[in-house]
């Protein structure tokens, strides 16, 4: 049998720190993000800290696979221009640090 990691098809709630999310295995899982930044040196890197502004934590998306925040994190392109990019976290990182919601 086939066993497909776990990635966020959608956002159902986003109460500061923590997004409510289901998961493609049918899970409703909360994310904590205060616990992954405090648990981390994340908190003092640049554009992970803004996450700790609650109106910009607020503009949380998901591609269908992980959350992302849009034009948050900047990249050079292969020309050399910088562009925006989105600051995203590794969805298995995500479930790693989620609690199924019972």
């Amino acid at each position: 049998m086939f066993n497909m990691l776990p990635r966020i098809n959608e956002i159902l709630a986003i109460e500061f720190p923590k997004v409510k999310t289901r998961w493609n295995n049918h899970e409703v899982r909360w994310v904590n993000f205060s616990k992954i930044l405090t648990d981390s040196d994340l908190k003092t890197v640049g554009n992970f800290s803004k996450l700790l502004n609650k109106e910009i934590f607020s503009q949380v998306k998901t591609d269908g696979r992980t959350l992302f925040w849009d034009k948050m994190a900047s990249i050079q392109d292969y020309d050399g221009t910088i562009k925006l990019a989105p600051l995203d976290f590794c969805p298995d990182v995500l479930y790693q640090n989620s609690e199924l919601e019972v």
